[in-house]
């Protein structure tokens, strides 16, 4: 038996993008686009656009900020939680991550689709952005929501189990059930025609395999019902992710 818990985020990893002048302010953004230390409000609220919970934090020295950044979240609990489900009986923790996709006109002419990463309420991870790309699906944005998770969960580095949660059978199939099979035969179907979406299935894979070298780490997946209590948050943030831009450097 599992049972769902809420507790504290822990950090990603950093670098700082200003100088090495101590003179302030300096505003910290430890998630985001690129996180780091500015010494811009403006080119810091740049860096954490599409993460509507993370905001740049601000400091009078360098040396609070880099603490800041430093520090783990588990152990400086704020204002967000992250789910999590723990064992009844070994007490181990596996992280959740719901991801959902969303697209408008799917597949037409004026398509144009959202994604969305869900990691707990307020929780600085969480992500609303636009499909990139010129092709616009329903599936397309499913599978990009899945990679950013991906993404996010690598930039933070830990070693823990997680559980991606999407209401896409066929997301999480690609990634739990036809993927190994699909890398044998050269990425074909039972009819022998190329696989679909080939790009981001790939690129999902090339996460899939950094875990494995890490000590305690484990990605699984599991399909959810849609708009059955759990996944609302993230179904909201994919929707919102349609009317964003594409995010520049």
């Amino acid at each position: 038996m599992s049972k769902t818990a809420f507790m504290p985020s822990v950090a990603v990893s950093t670098q700082t993008h200003t100088s090495q002048a101590d003179n302030g302010p300096f505003y910290a953004v430890r998630v985001g686009h690129k996180p780091g230390i500015y010494t811009s409000y403006n080119a810091a609220l740049h860096a954490s656009e599409n993460y509507p919970c993370s905001q740049p934090k601000k400091f009078d020295t360098r040396a609070k900020a880099e603490d800041y950044m430093e520090e783990s979240f588990t152990c400086a609990p704020e204002h967000w939680t992250s789910v999590l489900l723990i064992d009844d009986d070994t007490e181990a923790y596996t992280w959740l991550a719901y991801t959902d996709g969303a697209c408008e006109n799917n597949g037409g002419h004026r398509a144009k689709g959202g994604i969305g990463v869900y990691f707990g309420e307020l929780h600085p991870c969480n992500y609303s952005g636009p499909l990139v790309g010129e092709v616009q699906t329903n599936q397309r944005a499913e599978l990009s929501a899945i990679l950013k998770a991906l993404e996010i969960i690598d930039k933070r580095g830990e070693n823990l189990n997680w559980q991606i949660r999407s209401d896409s059978q066929y997301a999480v199939n690609c990634c739990s059930q036809w993927l190994e099979g699909w890398k044998k035969n050269g990425f074909k179907t039972g009819k022998g025609k190329e696989v679909e979406n080939q790009d981001l299935i790939l690129a999902i894979d090339e996460y899939l395999q950094k875990p494995r070298t890490r000590i305690g780490t484990r990605i699984t997946f599991k399909h959810i019902p849609g708009h059955a209590g759990e996944n609302e948050e993230v179904d909201a943030l994919a929707k919102q992710g349609i009317t964003e831009s594409i995010w520049k450097p």
